[in-house]
């Protein structure tokens, strides 16, 4: 059991309040038995159930059904599968995560060693991966809203990008997301952009 009360997460916004909810799924997808009866873990994100019994926050009252969890690692697994098979036709690219929440992506995927990822978010969020997610010499974190423009400024053009956006772009205005993807292909010389949205969601 653990000893210290966690990390407040009270000063979050309702946006930012978002990742929690999807890092929770991915925590609780985590947490099925890979053998015997019942579901069986899609992505077995074991670090973000870590990264959740690390938070005071009464999780469980969010209520997630099961397809919310099933629907948000299946998004993640398809975008990993996505950014692994770039970046090993591209093993010096940059990974950008755009609404990076929680996610433990760069974890999971384990890119070759030269490949830099970000991480954009709003300043809530980035303080609590700061604060949360393992150090890694590659994972960079970008504090900003993707409706700015300046969030790709730190970000090398020169080298392949892999942009990626789980969930987010369902959160965004049509002219929010036509400037998001003119700084897209204005700052970057070459790439791929995956993002999903959200589906219908089921009661079970």
């Amino acid at each position: 059991m653990r000893s210290d009360p966690g990390v407040d997460v009270s000063d979050l916004s309702p946006l930012e309040q978002t990742a929690l909810l999807t890092q929770y799924a991915r925590a609780l997808d985590s947490r099925w038995p890979r053998h015997g009866r019942g579901p069986r873990p899609i992505l077995g994100d074991t670090l973000a159930a870590d990264i959740v019994s690390r938070i005071d926050y009464d999780f469980a009252a969010l209520g997630v059904p099961r397809s919310v969890v099933c629907q948000t690692s299946l998004r993640a697994k398809m975008l990993d599968d996505r950014v692994r098979a770039f970046t090993a036709e591209h093993p010096n690219a940059v990974v950008v995560d755009l609404g990076a929440g929680l996610d433990t992506g760069l974890f999971r995927v384990n890119p070759p060693a030269a490949v830099d990822w970000y991480s954009v978010d709003l300043p809530g969020v980035i303080a609590l991966r700061n604060r949360l997610m393992p150090t890694h010499e590659r994972a960079h974190s970008i504090t900003a809203s993707v409706a700015d423009d300046s969030w790709p400024s730190s970000i090398p053009a020169g080298r392949p990008a892999m942009v990626i956006a789980d969930g987010l772009f369902a959160f965004l205005s049509e002219p929010v997301l036509v400037g998001v993807f003119r700084r897209i292909t204005e700052h970057f010389m070459s790439g791929e952009l995956a993002f999903n949205d959200y589906g219908r969601i089921g009661s079970r």
